[in-house]
């Protein structure tokens, strides 16, 4: 519980100093004040929270599986989420045969675990039930919201990368477009490093 609390602590820690170098930079250069970056960066989590999932399933090719059609897959999570405490996520399958599994969902209670049909060929049981172990630590430590939190970053700094390269590349180079471009410039890079 307390390693939780920290880790949530430690995010907004991490998106205060954030959005105070933005909120600060945006100001000086007259680009908008708190209230329009605040809602920018709400706006753009909201929507990825509503519609991540169906982003993944839709981009990874993923079917939901019963019981009846994978039980040794459904076997191990339903024993790896009463060990872990968890509801049983949902199971899916991706028709790829790329090597890969993963987890995503918005909580505990909406966890989705997917494997590949890659990743099906070549483990063995024992393999596979760590595979699934492992995906199945990403919902219980509620990675899936750390992750969506995070992302907004790069998303952020690329608005900001664009909206001032353009204020610096055809504003007025007098009032701070020289400034602008640079800040422009900066945030691409870290839009990229992201």
């Amino acid at each position: 519980m307390w390693l939780q609390f920290r880790m949530y602590l430690l995010v907004i820690v991490l998106f205060s100093i954030l959005y105070g170098a933005i909120l600060a930079i945006g100001t000086l250069m007259g680009a908008g004040g708190a209230v329009f970056y605040i809602g920018i960066a709400f706006a753009m989590l909201g929507l990825q929270y509503m519609i991540g999932p169906a982003i993944v399933t839709w981009s990874m090719k993923v079917k939901w599986v019963s019981e009846q059609q994978e039980p040794r897959l459904h076997r191990m999570v339903t024993e790896l989420a009463h060990e872990a405490r968890l509801p049983k996520p949902k199971i899916g399958i991706s028709e790829i045969n790329i090597p890969n599994a993963f987890a995503f969902g918005r909580t505990h209670r909406d966890g989705r675990v997917c494997v590949t049909r890659g990743i099906l060929n070549i483990l063995n049981e024992d393999e596979l039930r760590a595979v699934l172990g492992h995906e199945i630590s990403h919902i219980k430590h509620r990675d899936m919201a750390f992750i969506t939190l995070l992302s907004a970053i790069p998303m952020i700094m690329y608005w900001i990368a664009w909206s001032f390269m353009f204020r610096g590349m055809f504003g007025d180079r007098r009032n701070g477009g020289s400034y602008a471009l640079v800040i422009g410039i900066g945030a691409m890079l870290l839009y990229f490093n992201n």
